[in-house]
């Protein structure tokens, strides 16, 4: 998105809403710097919340940024992220697909969004504590940052439910879990051990593909999140894949 279309859609969300701040205030990375930022957030214990975007053509992303990020009577997520450092990022558009990909920063589409601890002042994002991520705009997308900001592990909650009882469901869960904290490794250990589950295997292959096609998506969104794509067809071509 241009910074200018970019303009008309914040002029327009402002009319909109009587001139009202948005529920999430973003820091302006670009023109701040990142490093200032991220330091800041360390050194203050604050939470990081990155934005992983695109409403110039995403249709979750729209609705996120209209009915929650930009919605001045969202007064929940306004409350949560109060003293949280803020950024948005458009993940396929540069500077941002640039940025991510030194940041070390993976998505799974847009919108994505991270919650992060920052390791250390002068550390890149991508070695940051990821509290959690969330994937398009679910309906429990504040309760999940709020569970998250409040010390819930999905991660440590999916492995007591696989000892608990390990379902396929519980299977699955795991390792979406993984996945979303950046463990492609552990989630792959995972699908193999569910695989090895003879007791689950007719029911596994299915999820096992699904897997996969998360798995590859997310690799090739992370080693092309460096290219600029502008040409209608790529867009096209990323628009039938986020749907």
């Amino acid at each position: 998105m241009t910074r200018f279309s970019r303009t008309v859609l914040g002029i327009a969300a402002l009319v909109a809403s009587g001139g009202a701040a948005a529920s999430v205030q973003f820091s302006d990375w670009q023109a701040e710097g990142i490093e200032p930022l991220v330091s800041t957030a360390a050194r203050e214990n604050r939470l990081m919340l990155v934005v992983i975007t695109q409403p110039d053509w995403c249709p979750p992303c729209i609705r996120l940024e209209r009915d929650l990020l930009g919605n001045p009577e969202a007064t929940d997520i306004a409350e949560l992220t109060r003293d949280w450092t803020a950024i948005e990022v458009l993940g396929y558009d540069s500077p941002g697909a640039e940025f991510l990909a030194e940041q070390g920063l993976r998505f799974h589409g847009t919108p994505t969004t991270l919650l992060l601890k920052p390791a250390s002042a002068d550390a890149p994002l991508g070695e940051a504590t990821v509290l959690t991520s969330i994937n398009g705009f679910p309906e429990d997308y504040t309760d999940t940052l709020r569970r998250a900001a409040g010390g819930f592990d999905q991660v440590l909650a999916a492995q007591q439910a696989m000892r608990d009882a390990p379902t396929l469901e519980n299977y699955r869960t795991l390792g979406r879990a993984y996945i979303d904290q950046g463990s492609v490794i552990s989630a792959r250990r995972v699908y193999r051990s569910m695989l090895m589950r003879t007791d689950l295997e007719a029911a596994s292959a299915s999820s096992v593909s699904a897997w996969s096609f998360s798995t590859r998506w997310n690799t090739s969104l992370t080693s092309s999140n460096s290219i600029s794509r502008r040409s209608s067809a790529s867009r096209s071509v990323r628009m039938s894949m986020d749907r």
